[in-house]
């Protein structure tokens, strides 16, 4: 099964866009870097990015990747990729893995066959049964995006540009006890946020679904 991700998204921002746009937009009484150097905006920013991410659920198309598990006959338990934030969907061929617990599995655990069932505990994804031959898993998986950096361009859609800077500048003013501002700031960061949530949950326009195995589809990446 292949997992086709379009590129029907808008333009991604640099980072020093997205600090401009914090200083002149939100911040304004910094607007020459005298209270807060660029070193500590950044790492606002990427304190955002990093936020964004969990507060969507990673329920954004440029978070989303894939990966194959290919089985050892005997073995039940294999490894999370490093970089998974959130597990979305197991597949055999076509068929989807139901996720179950531990109890579950223990309690059938000399069951061996094509894997019908996962379960995740610590740091490794448990099949079940376990499989009795060599197959090939399609793992499809939430992860972050990588920091920004002045050679790192944002992942995400110039939508998500406000709510960078909205929460970059919140963490601004509370860091130099503005709390009227940072309290606004934060309000506008909330609502902007449900609304970017709303929008990429009724647009599913960037995935598609094919059947043929052949291809090359996957694309791979509160307070």
């Amino acid at each position: 099964m292949d997992y086709l991700f379009s590129s029907k998204r808008s333009m991604s921002s640099t980072l020093s866009d997205i600090r401009q746009r914090t200083r002149t937009t939100y911040i304004k009484i910094d607007p020459n870097s005298k209270v807060r150097d660029n070193t500590t905006l950044d790492f606002f920013i990427n304190e955002w990015y990093k936020k964004v991410q969990r507060d969507m659920n990673f329920n954004i198309p440029e978070c989303q990747t894939s990966t194959t598990i290919s089985t050892v006959s005997g073995t039940q338990e294999y490894a999370k990729p490093t970089d998974m934030q959130k597990l979305d969907n197991l597949f055999y061929q076509s068929a989807e893995l139901t996720k179950i617990d531990k109890a579950d599995s223990l309690r059938s655990r000399s069951t061996t066959a094509i894997p019908s069932n996962y379960y995740m505990y610590g740091s490794n994804i448990w099949l079940y049964p376990t499989p009795d031959s060599t197959y090939s898993l399609d793992l499809l998986y939430s992860k972050y995006l990588p920091t920004m950096t002045d050679t790192v361009d944002s992942e995400l859609p110039e939508d998500y540009d406000e709510a960078i800077a909205l929460y970059a500048a919140y963490l601004a003013m509370v860091s130099v006890e503005k709390q009227n501002k940072a309290t606004m700031c934060m309000a506008q960061y909330l609502s902007t946020i449900n609304g970017l949530s709303i929008q990429d949950i009724n647009d599913d326009s960037w995935i598609s679904f094919g059947t043929e195995r052949s291809g090359s589809g996957y694309r791979d990446d509160v307070i």
